[in-house]
């Protein structure tokens, strides 16, 4: 081993006459300064000395090798090294950064590209990578298991089975927090040690990294492996890829043991014990800093920490400290550790240990994080995939926030529900099958069809209790928003309410009020699918996709005045035209229906799935009723009609045909009259023409107002 390779292991290396000095790399001596002097003996040897007393063995240790690495060969004789093989690190786009070179004898060196075409033989400035990174993120995006292994060779044996492996450089004992950060939370990992303690050693420390992570790790053991073994000789032994698979699927997941075993080895700090609560909890907590908020896993579902379960997770994290000196036998060190747990259960300590365990790997959480796969919705019993009808374990990577009140049966059936849909369409299949997609369609997050529902009846038609009961078999996918929201006001910017919306499926508003005004901008903005910014009180702005689907259920029409296609394409009004006679109202019938919500979430996946097949589409007495809506609302048709005459060679001033109208819509009580120039450009939009005399006064061409009792007598 010759001075550049130990040089390349070794931190702050700097010219020093004839030789180098360096910081130290053993952990006690925790060196700021350059401590190690590094040079080349007389006879060859490597020779390193540290300025502060630290012992040439713990040195040594430190760097990963051994004393006899330091002396040249026995025989005296200068040994020529060949390279034997050169395996390539690059980033995830696949461009070189290093390459660990094997020699024969065998050796290990690093170099990096010089940018002139040459080498440099250190590490400097290089922040180590796993090998084969795109391979390996690609394996990680597509779910596939991650062999981690000690050495290149063994990846390339594993690569030849058609399995995804990866190292670090090294050898065992160098894998870093820059190899870790590659994992995301829920990758599947399964670790090959070698046969001996290092090996062994070397799949713990990877483990506790990458199950910090959030990761799912499985430590295997190779059967019938020789000392010193490694998987290579597995497969050379008769190991296959269905073995290997075989053994990996049978292995149990890796988990820490012990108080004192998952917390050992962490300083006596503030830092160090908000390190320890990650170790202890950090699978089951995250922080989002944008809502400045803790979030906690249920077991089912990420929820906000609304009962200080993080601060009793820091409290338990204390405890832990004391099982740390019961189990060391330096009775100093034991005294210093019991010491820093009595000091840790001050305020002080544990909320330092709070906020410095945010910013912990694995820990921070974004909120477009959360929620993201529209495709899934959450039970008590199971995680459903919408697209496959697939039902599944519940899973802390999939970040899934909400919860559904109910326990997916199969089996289960819901007779009243139908009785109940039945009577409240008389019987109207047309209209009932579209509800049901309706509402599969909102058991997902995808918002395509860009469309507000709108659930129009005068009353006693069973509109409130079918939003009801489809909120409460949403849960927590279900929303009842305040009409106020949808209806025009005075205001800039999205409402702070909408910033409750991200995630929900199902948003519910009921009734709104006699002559109110829909907010068009508004209700166009949240049936886009255009992503929205809205944050909650005091706190940052944050962005998110709406995923739900908006269910107004009056017994007024609100108004809406623009004509254009672009509201009402998403305007669908559903008729509830059966009033229940008051002898036939059943004042429990809700409490009924709510019994039966496992059969009315099979019913809704049913609708999914036809939705899925041949989308919502629209029954005939939808299409008619959203279409009379529209005619109601144009009260420029309605002028037009009553007031106007349309030839060819009608004129009218351009301002006094605005004074008609005005004075029409006073007649008629129209109180949401257009402006002046909205009023020009609905006109121009329906084809006629603005044009300007010789004398400079502007007329409208082709349109006149009628002689008899819609004449300026009356209206101007």
């Amino acid at each position: 081993m010759d001075i550049t390779y130990i040089l390349s292991l070794l931190k702050k290396v700097k010219r020093d006459g004839n030789g180098y000095i360096a910081c130290c790399p053993v952990p006690a001596h925790d060196d700021q300064k350059a401590s190690v002097s590094v040079s080349t003996g007389d006879d060859g040897r490597i020779l390193l000395h540290c300025h502060a007393g630290c012992d040439i063995k713990d040195i040594v240790s430190a760097l990963g090798i051994e004393l006899k690495d330091l002396f040249p060969p026995e025989t005296g004789k200068t040994t020529k090294k060949e390279i034997e093989c050169t395996y390539d690190y690059t980033d995830a786009s696949g461009k070189l950064l290093y390459q660990a070179i094997r020699y024969k004898p065998k050796d290990f060196r690093q170099r990096q590209p010089d940018g002139k075409g040459g080498w440099l033989w250190k590490m400097t400035g290089i922040k180590p990578v796993p090998y084969r990174l795109p391979e390996l993120l690609e394996a990680i995006e597509n779910n596939e298991i991650i062999f981690i292994v000690e050495g290149e060779k063994d990846v390339l044996s594993l690569t030849t089975v058609g399995l995804t492996a990866t190292c670090n450089h090294g050898g065992a004992g160098k894998w870093k927090a820059s190899h870790s950060k590659y994992f995301k939370a829920g990758a599947r990992v399964a670790i090959l040690p070698d046969n001996d303690d290092p090996g062994r050693d070397h799949a713990q420390k990877v483990a506790r990294q990458l199950y910090d992570n959030g990761c799912k790790v499985k430590v295997i053991k190779l059967p019938g492996l020789p000392p010193k073994g490694d998987v290579t000789d597995w497969l050379n032994c008769g190991g296959t890829q269905d073995k290997l698979l075989h053994i990996v699927r049978d292995a149990p997941y890796w988990e820490p043991n012990g108080d004192s075993a998952i917390t050992m080895g962490f300083k006596l700090t503030d830092l160090g014990n908000a390190k320890r609560l990650v170790a202890r909890h950090g699978k089951n907590i995250r922080y989002c800093y944008l809502w400045g908020k803790w979030m906690v896993w249920t077991g089912t579902h990420w929820q906000i920490d609304n009962t200080a379960a993080i601060e009793r997770m820091a409290k338990d994290t204390v405890q832990s400290i004391y099982a740390e000196a019961a189990d060391t036998s330096d009775t100093e060190l034991r005294q210093k550790i019991a010491e820093h747990a009595e000091n840790s259960e001050s305020k002080r300590a544990i909320r330092a240990m709070i906020d410095l365990a945010q910013s912990e790997l694995g820990v921070p959480v974004l909120p477009e994080q959360l929620d993201a796969d529209p495709w899934v919705i959450n039970c008590i019993n199971v995680t459903i995939n919408l697209k496959n009808g697939v039902a599944r374990e519940h899973a802390r990577e999939d970040l899934i926030t909400k919860i559904i009140p109910v326990a997916y049966d199969p089996e289960a059936t819901c007779p009243t529900w139908q009785s109940f849909l039945n009577r409240i369409f008389d019987n109207n299949t047309n209209l009932i099958d579209y509800i049901q997609r309706k509402v599969g369609y909102s058991l997902t997050g995808d918002t395509s069809e860009q469309v507000l529902s709108f659930l129009y009846g005068s009353g006693a038609n069973g509109k409130s209790t079918f939003i009801d009961v489809i909120r409460s078999l949403l849960g927590d996918y279900g929303m009842q928003l305040n009409t106020d929201v949808l209806m025009s006001k005075d205001r800039n910017g999205i409402p702070n309410d909408v910033a409750r919306l991200k995630g929900a499926r199902f948003v519910a508003a009921v009734e709104a009020g006699e002559g109110r005004r829909l907010d068009e901008v508004l209700v166009k903005q949240l049936t886009g699918g255009d992503v929205i910014t809205a944050r909650f009180l005091h706190q940052e702005f944050f962005e998110f996709k709406p995923q739900f689907k908006i269910f107004l259920a009056a017994n007024h029409k609100p108004i809406i005045r623009g004509n254009d296609y672009a509201i009402w394409r998403r305007i669908r009004l559903i008729p509830f035209d059966v009033t229940i006679p008051e002898g036939e109202r059943d004042k429990h019938l809700t409490s009924k229906l709510l019994q039966e919500l496992p059969g009315i979430l099979n019913w809704a996946l049913v609708g999914c799935v036809k939705w899925q097949q041949n989308g919502l589409g629209e029954p005939e007495e939808v299409k008619n009723a959203t279409q009379t809506y529209r005619d109601e609302m144009d009260i420029l048709s309605d002028f037009l009609d009553e007031v106007c005459i349309k030839q060819p060679f009608a004129r009218v001033k351009v301002g006094e045909l605005y004074k008609v109208y005005l004075k029409y819509c006073d007649e008629i009580g129209e109180k949401n009259t257009m402006s002046r120039r909205k009023f020009s450009d609905r006109l121009k939009e329906r084809g006629f023409e603005n044009e300007k005399s010789t004398g400079g006064i502007h007329y409208w061409r082709g349109l006149g107002v009628k002689a008899d009792e819609f004449s300026d007598k009356k209206y101007a």
